[in-house]
């Protein structure tokens, strides 16, 4: 057994009438699930702490939008105990580093195209963790996509782009195909249809293995059947790719459904 707790805090400035400052901070303290890949199997769960920060600043003159998006986390594992003493997980400590750009134009009313490019860096503590292996890695992507807002009845995102991270020696890089997407739908007015697909590459310290490529989609639908009511259903599909050094080669394909 386990309790999580958080806290957080956010304000924004309003600086003009085209243009804002959000500041976001949090701490949190989490677990890892028992069917996580890096769960190092203890008598307890693996905890950890999360302080996050996050900075927002959006601007938009006219036709053209410029937004600016920083997200900065740190991560540190507490001691888990096992049947044979206490675990430490001290490398597994790092700082998350996201910063992200966007710059659209809107072509027409409710349509907006745009170029979004981001850089990322992952930095352990300790250079080299329990299986000799350094883990620290520089990430980048570029999106290119639009934005169709119909009203509160239609909202389409839509990004198809790039996307790799490099890993120090000896761990292999990571490449491919991304694509993000968001749609919301209201073909009634008791009716929602919401849907979205990504692809993103994420942490491990599994020994051997540099990340993992998970693609993942979601759909769900929420239906007001009276004016205090609303019924919900959602499924979704995640397939998880890891990418190894040698002698490994995980596939994980997860589905949920919610009622």
């Amino acid at each position: 057994d386990t309790n999580d707790w958080g806290v957080l805090t956010y304000g924004r400035l309003d600086i003009s009438d085209v243009e804002n400052l959000g500041l976001r901070v949090s701490h949190d303290m989490e677990h890892e699930e028992r069917g996580n890949r890096d769960d190092v199997n203890g008598t307890e769960p693996t905890r950890f702490t999360a302080d996050a920060g996050e900075l927002d600043w959006r601007f938009q003159r006219d036709a053209i939008f410029t937004r600016f998006l920083f997200d900065s986390r740190h991560l540190r594992y507490l001691d888990t105990p096992s049947s044979l003493g206490i675990i430490n997980q001290s490398d597994r400590n790092r700082w998350e580093y996201d910063p992200r750009f966007r710059i659209g134009y809107e072509a027409f009313e409710g349509t907006m195209f745009y170029v979004e490019p981001a850089l990322s860096w992952r930095r352990y503590e300790r250079d080299i963790d329990r299986n000799g292996e350094n883990r620290d890695s520089t990430g980048r992507q570029i999106l290119v996509g639009v934005t169709y807002d119909a009203s509160a009845v239609t909202y389409l995102d839509l990004g198809v782009g790039y996307t790799a991270r490099d890993y120090k020696d000896p761990l292999p890089s990571i490449s491919g195909f991304d694509v993000r997407a968001q749609v919301t739908w209201n073909p009634l007015d008791q009716l929602t249809v919401n849907s979205s697909l990504s692809r993103s590459i994420e942490e491990t310290t599994t020994a051997g293995v540099s990340g993992f490529f998970v693609t993942a989609g979601r759909a769900s639908i929420d239906y007001e059947a009276a004016y205090n009511l609303i019924l919900s259903t959602d499924t979704s599909y995640s397939l998880e790719r890891g990418k190894a050094r040698q002698g490994f080669a995980e596939t994980d394909r997860i589905y949920g459904v919610g009622l």
